[in-house]
């Protein structure tokens, strides 16, 4: 039978360095993903040739695509709950009506540069989109 004379604080020494050898790996390897990650490009248009009708389709569609904005909502609700009157609708009409002669803060032009369109009632009639 062997015995073993190791110092009984070194048993546990390989996992330990393992371990540390495994995060070291994986730090350097996630960092390495990520940059990977700016020069890869995953688009399906890629992988087929430029004659293909679902690639000159995509070509024409990014012509409609000129504006990359984001949509902004914002839904007003009556206080006292149930269907938005006439009278609120009215109001939240006369304030949207201001809003777009008003500077955009810490950016360019006006609000009504980048507004699309006027409030409108929820189709449920419970508040204003």
């Amino acid at each position: 039978m062997l015995s073993d004379t190791s110092p009984r604080w070194l048993r546990p020494l390989p996992v330990i360095l393992a371990l540390v050898a495994w995060l070291v790996v994986g730090g350097i390897g996630g960092a390495a993903g990520g940059k990977l990650s700016s020069v890869q490009k995953n688009d399906a248009a890629l992988f087929l040739p430029s004659s293909a009708e679902s690639t000159r389709a995509a070509e024409l569609s990014d012509a409609f695509e000129a504006d990359q904005t984001l949509p902004a909502l914002v839904v007003l609700r009556p206080s006292t709950g149930g269907q938005v009157t006439a009278a609120q609708l009215a109001a939240v009409q006369q304030v949207a009506a201001s809003i777009p002669d008003l500077p955009v803060t810490g950016g360019e032009g006006t609000w009504g540069d980048h507004l699309s369109s006027d409030p409108v009632v929820a189709p449920a009639g419970d508040g204003l989109d």
